[in-house]
C-alpha cells in the first residue's frame, strides 16, 4: 500500500506542477481562439449582464436564479486556497507568482465558461429531486459518442474519490486555524461540523444553494472589506507592491534567498499552480451547480462562470496578495495561513492572537461553504449511475464520517489522493471541452447574436 502512495504522491508533485497549469493554459488560449477572445472581447458586457443584473430571476423554470446558482459554485471555488493558497504561492515562489495567478485567471475563464454551457446544453432532468443532474460525465455522455463514454466513467469514479477525500481535506484546514486561535478539540468541532453539514445536506439543493447564496456575498465582502482596511492603511505600498509582482513575474524574486533562475521558475510554477487551485478551471466542478439555474441560454448562464472567476482571483486573491507585500511581511520567510495572521496582525495594528482569531473565522466560511457544495457534487456524480433517495443518503453519510476524520486527524493520506484523483479530473475535462469545442462554439455564437449584438 505504501508503493501505491508513493507512486501517487510522485504522479501528484510532478502533474500539479507545470503540466496540468500548462496543458489548461494550452487549451484556454485554443478555446479563446475558436471564440475570438470571447472573454476579453466583451468583458463589459459580461460583468453588466451578471454582477449589474442580479436580479434576474432567468427562466423560472427551475426556481433557481442564475444568481442563485452562480453563489453555489462560488462558493465552492472561494476557498482556503484564496487565503493559505497564495500565501504559500508568495512565500515559495515570491510576489512575481501573483501575476502568473493573474494569466491563469485571465486565459481559465474560459474553460470555465466552457465547462458551464456545455453543463446547461447537456444537463438531465431528475426525476427524484426535480432539479438537474449534470457534470462532465453527463457532458461526455450526451454530447460525445459512445467511443467516448469512457471519459464519463472516469471523470465520475475519479470525482467521487476526490469530493469525499477533498471533504477531510476542508475540514482539517480549517479545524487547524481554529485550534490555534480557540482552546477548542477537534472532537467537538468535528461532532459541530457534522451536525451543521448534515442540516444542510439532508435539505438538498435548495438548503445548500439557500446557504451559499447568503453566505458568499457577506464572507466575501467581510474579507475585502479588513483588505482595504489595510491597504488604506499601507496605500503609498500599494504602487511598489504592484511594480513588484511585474518586475519578479519575469526577473525572479525569492522571499528568502535563493538565486534568480530558480525564483523564476518557483514565481511560474507556483503561480500557475496555484491558479488553477485557486479558480478551478479546468477541474470540471462548476458544471454540477451551475446547471441547476434559470436560464434561456447555455451561454447566458456560462457568462457567469468568467465572473466567478473574476471575483476568485483578480479579486479575491489580489487582496491576499497584496496585504502580504504591502505588509513586507513577505520576507519573513512565512508561508500559509501563518503569513496572512502576521500580514493582518501587521496591517491592521492588531495582536496577533486577535489576526489569528479573524484568519481562523474566515478559513472557517471560506472552506465550509466549499466543503459543502463538494458534498453536493459528489451526490450529483453518484445520481448519474444510482439515482435513488437511498443512494443519496448514502452518500451523504459517508460524506459525513470523512468530514469528521478530516477534524480528528483520521486521514493520513488524504492530500495525496485528492491531488491524484483531481489530476485526473483536470485531464479528462479539458479533454472533454476539447471533444465538444464545435457545439460550445456554436452555443457562443448565438449568444453573441442574440444578446450581445442585437443589444448594440
Amino acid at each position: 500500500m505504501k508503493k501505491i502512495f508513493d507512486f501517487m504522491g510522485t504522479f501528484s508533485d510532478f502533474m500539479w506542477g507545470i503540466p496540468i497549469a500548462g496543458l489548461i493554459a494550452a487549451v484556454a488560449i485554443i478555446i479563446t481562439f475558436y471564440t475570438k477572445g470571447f472573454q476579453f472581447r466583451y468583458f463589459g458586457k459580461i460583468i453588466k449582464n451578471t454582477l449589474g443584473n442580479l436580479k434576474d430571476k432567468g427562466s423560472g423554470e427551475t426556481g433557481t436564479s442564475p444568481w442563485r446558482a452562480a453563489c453555489t459554485s462560488i462558493a465552492n471555488t472561494i476557498g482556503t486556497g484564496n487565503i493559505v493558497g497564495v500565501a504559500v504561492a508568495i512565500g515559495v515562489g515570491g510576489p512575481g507568482a501573483v501575476f502568473w495567478m493573474w494569466m491563469v485567471a485571465l486565459f481559465g475563464m474560459i474553460i470555465k465558461y466552457a465547462e458551464v454551457v456545455l453543463a446547461v446544453r447537456y444537463r438531465n432532468p431528475d426525476s427524484v429531486t426535480g432539479n438537474y443532474v449534470s457534470g462532465m460525465n453527463i457532458i461526455a455522455k450526451n454530447g460525445l459518442g459512445k467511443k467516448w463514454h469512457w471519459l464519463a466513467h472516469a471523470f465520475a469514479f475519479s470525482c467521487m474519490i476526490s469530493m469525499c477525500v477533498g471533504l477531510g481535506i476542508h475540514t482539517n484546514g480549517f479545524t487547524d486555524a481554529i485550534t490555534s486561535a480557540f482552546e477548542v478539540s477537534p472532537v467537538i468541532i468535528g461532532i459541530v461540523i457534522v451536525i451543521i453539514t448534515a442540516l444542510l445536506a439532508f435539505g438538498g439543493w435548495k438548503r445548500i444553494s439557500g446557504f451559499c447564496e447568503l453566505c458568499v456575498p457577506v464572507m466575501t465582502i467581510i474579507y475585502i472589506a479588513a483588505g482595504i482596511l489595510v491597504l488604506a492603511f499601507h496605500i503609498t505600498a500599494i504602487p511598489g507592491s504592484l511594480g513588484l509582482i511585474f518586475k519578479s513575474a519575469f526577473t525572479g524574486q525569492a522571499a528568502v534567498g535563493g538565486f534568480a533562475g530558480a525564483t523564476l521558475f518557483a514565481a511560474f510554477s507556483n503561480g500557475m499552480a496555484r491558479g488553477v487551485y485557486s479558480s478551478a478551471a479546468g477541474q470540471g466542478l462548476s458544471p454540477f451547480t451551475h446547471a441547476n439555474a434559470d436560464t434561456e441560454h447555455p451561454a447566458k448562464q456560462g457568462i457567469w462562470a468568467i465572473t466567478e472567476v473574476f471575483i476568485d482571483t483578480i479579486i479575491v486573491c489580489t487582496f491576499t496578495a497584496l496585504v502580504i507585500l504591502c505588509t513586507g511581511e513577505w520576507k519573513t520567510g512565512d508561508a500559509g495561513s501563518a503569513l496572512v495572521t502576521a500580514a493582518f496582525s501587521s496591517g491592521l495594528g492588531i495582536s496577533h492572537e486577535l489576526s489569528a482569531i479573524f484568519v481562523a473565522v474566515i478559513l472557517l466560511l471560506f472552506g465550509f461553504s466549499s466543503m459543502i457544495t463538494d458534498v453536493y457534487n459528489g451526490e450529483t456524480t453518484l445520481a448519474a449511475y444510482f439515482n435513488t433517495k437511498t443512494s443519496r443518503v448514502i452518500f451523504k453519510l459517508i460524506a459525513l464520517v470523512f468530514c469528521y476524520f478530516g477534524c480528528v486527524g483520521g486521514l493520513e493520506n488524504a492530500y495525496v489522493l485528492n491531488d491524484f484523483f483531481m489530476a485526473w479530473m483536470c485531464l479528462f475535462t479539458v479533454l472533454i471541452i476539447l471533444l465538444c469545442r464545435k457545439e460550445l462554439i456554436k452555443l457562443t455564437n448565438e449568444y453573441v447574436d442574440k444578446y450581445i449584438q442585437k443589444r448594440k
